[in-house]
């Protein structure tokens, strides 16, 4: 089992488990976690190099939110 989280400026924590990490799991993460995140706000999303972090499918989805979601690696 493994997990993916966030936490917020303010201190809320977002997590869920998957059977896997890759670019699909981390694609459903993050469409859940965008959809939990208040959508009046602006984040930036901050992630480390792991290969699944920068595939098309994840880059795809961030681009959906990108009026509210900026990210840097």
């Amino acid at each position: 089992m493994y997990s993916f989280g966030a936490l917020t400026s303010s201190n809320k924590f977002y997590y869920d488990f998957f059977d896997s990490q890759n670019s699909l799991t981390f694609r459903c993460f993050l469409r859940n976690l965008f959809e939990w995140l208040d959508s009046n706000k602006k984040y930036v999303l901050i992630l480390d190099n792991a290969g699944w972090h920068k595939t098309q499918c994840v880059k795809n989805l961030i681009k959906e939110y990108r009026n509210r979601i900026t990210v840097e690696h």
